[in-house]
């Protein structure tokens, strides 16, 4: 079977004295590992198309799942960009990227016209490599689904933040850092948020876009953003909460973007939180008055070294579990304020009866000392091998 496909060349490795293997980017197909033999001889035809950060158009032999190439000619070398060392180093770079989020059979049309306008950005319109790296670093880590948080300060929720954290991808206050955090933060200006924030809606985020913040007046006035729908965070009060977030809704509708119906365990807290243990009857107001979001409905576990941490007066890591004294139990099981949350639903809205016939079962294994770990992301290449 013979399949054409428009291919950029992601990277090139030696198979044989003769061959090669190719990673390509297609836009139909997502990321491919195809075969070219004699690539590595002296004369052979498939040089210009095959070589790295090259644009061809590919006729393909499949066979079992194995893909070969019959011929190619090349559409686009990019030659430009192989005059500057720099400019190929971070071409380079962008195509290690692609690479990376890419995955096989899986169409990516958005992430090969943004790693060929990149690199023609580089080539022929001389654009900054500064600014090109920027876009493109923004626009593959929205494409792999680390959109970052650009709308506000994420501890004190101030609208016009000074700080963007790399390595957590969101925005701080520079008042606001966390003295026990490690992460490179950059200055940002008001400019520079538009144009982000442009970047993710230019890029095809469709969800409504909506501020979320303390509900309180220090918070909310300095809290909104034009185009977006003001809401709150809170777990208890709801009616006072609600009438202080109603002076800045513009007559839209009130909501509870995240509803703390529990808490964190962190270490030395002295036993297992609670949350609000009126926290039904907030739910039932919120449903009267407005919206709301659970925050959490079930709880789950920080693996890792994934369980965060507070910093108000001390620091206060979070336990392994983030059982949360959510709806439903880490282990899964319901809880006393799921049936009393399912109950305030019921009078809002008719729910189905559903039988659940999974049985949770909980056992004790003993205890395993661990003396050494490894990253998943870190033993890829050792332990597994393309499909």
């Amino acid at each position: 079977m013979y399949l054409t496909i428009r291919a950029i060349v992601l990277r090139v490795t030696d198979y044989n004295d003769h061959d090669a293997l190719l990673t390509v980017l297609t836009q139909n197909y997502g990321k491919l590992t195809i075969k070219a033999r004699g690539l590595r001889r002296k004369n052979s035809p498939l040089i210009a198309p095959c070589q790295l950060l090259a644009f061809g158009e590919f006729t393909l032999f499949e066979y079992k799942g194995k893909y070969t190439i019959n011929e190619a000619h090349a559409l686009e070398l990019f030659q430009g960009l192989r005059r500057e060392l720099t400019q190929l180093s971070l071409g380079s770079y962008f195509a290690q990227v692609a690479e990376l989020i890419s995955q096989e059979d899986m169409p990516n049309p958005e992430l090969q016209a943004l790693l060929l306008n990149c690199l023609y950005a580089l080539s022929a319109l001389h654009l900054s490599e500064t600014m090109v790296k920027a876009v493109f670093e923004l626009r593959a880590a929205c494409l792999a689904g680390y959109t970052p948080e650009l709308f506000g300060c994420h501890v004190c929720g101030n609208q016009s933040p000074d700080r963007f954290d790399l390595s957590q991808g969101q925005l701080e206050c520079s008042t606001c850092r966390d003295p026990e955090s490690g992460g490179i933060r950059i200055p940002v200006t008001p400019q520079m948020l538009e144009a982000m924030r442009y970047i993710m809606l230019e890029r095809g985020a469709e969800v409504p876009l909506i501020t979320s913040d303390g509900p309180f007046e220090e918070s909310l006035s300095c809290g909104q953003l034009e185009g977006t729908h003001v809401t709150g965070n809170f777990g208890s009060r709801t009616k006072e909460r609600f009438e202080v977030l109603s002076r800045y809704t513009n007559g839209g509708p009130l909501m509870c973007a995240e509803f703390w119906v529990g808490w964190f365990d962190h270490w030395g807290n002295g036993g297992h939180m609670k949350g609000n243990p009126e926290s039904a009857q907030d739910l039932d107001d919120m449903l009267a008055m407005g919206h709301v979001n659970i925050y959490m409905f079930e709880g789950g576990t920080n693996f890792g070294f994934m369980n965060g941490s507070n910093y108000y007066d001390e620091l206060t890591p979070d336990v392994t579990s983030y059982d949360y004294d959510a709806l439903l139990t880490e282990a899964g099981d319901f809880t006393q304020k799921y049936y009393d949350f399912q109950r305030i639903i019921s009078k809002y809205r008719e729910l189905p009866k559903v039988e659940l016939t999974t049985r949770i079962t909980k056992k004790a294994y003993g205890e395993t000392v661990v003396l050494e770990r490894v990253g998943l992301l870190e033993s890829l290449e050792d332990i597994s091998k393309p499909i």
